[in-house]
């Protein structure tokens, strides 16, 4: 009866160190994915960072060039109101 419940308590053990060990192995297959994937997702996030400066760059021009117009639009009234009070 000894052998019997040893050898049923050898059969769990040697069940769960297979299954840990499948586990395990699935855990390492995924990490192993995850790392090939990095220099993929480093190249997605600089691809992301090169278009949000080209963006803000942008947006920095139509800044400008709006303040410019509106300054050039400014002085443009200014002068057809001086011409009108001092015709």
């Amino acid at each position: 009866m000894k052998e019997v419940n040893e050898l049923a308590a050898f059969e769990k053990q040697d069940t769960a160190l297979h299954k840990t060990g499948e586990l395990y192995g699935l855990l390492i297959a995924d990490l192993a994915a995850r790392i090939a994937q990095c220099p993929e997702d480093s190249v997605q996030y600089s691809v992301l960072v090169d278009q949000q400066e080209q963006y803000q760059t942008q947006q920095r021009h139509l800044h400008q060039m709006n303040t410019q117009q509106l300054a050039q639009r400014s002085q443009q009234l200014a002068e057809q109101v001086k011409a009108r009070y001092t015709a």
